[in-house]
């Protein structure tokens, strides 16, 4: 899952690479980019939105949503790239 931020869209998208792979944590809206994220929300629904879509790693850029991720149990952070940080989701057994 990849936190989206349309100046770098295009630049995520290629260096993803897998682009069938690739899920945003929001609604991808060329007329409104204030669309909430996913970790805006409650934390029940960011994990069943994880299971929903296989997700194993997020990529986060905004402090607030970073800020967010920080205290969910189910997000491990692994590296900082720039201003993103990469998360691995860990599901519970």
């Amino acid at each position: 899952m990849v936190e989206l931020k349309y100046w770098d869209f295009l630049a995520v998208k290629l260096t993803a690479g897998h682009y069938d792979a690739i899920v945003f944590d929001r609604e991808y809206n060329i007329y409104n980019r204030n669309t909430p994220s996913i970790f805006e929300g409650d934390i029940a629904d960011i994990y069943a939105y994880m299971i929903l879509h296989k997700v194993q790693y997020i990529a986060l850029c905004d402090p607030k949503l970073k800020a967010r991720a920080q205290v969910i149990d189910f997000l491990l952070p692994k590296q900082n790239i720039g201003n993103w940080t990469i998360y691995e989701f860990k599901p519970k057994p």
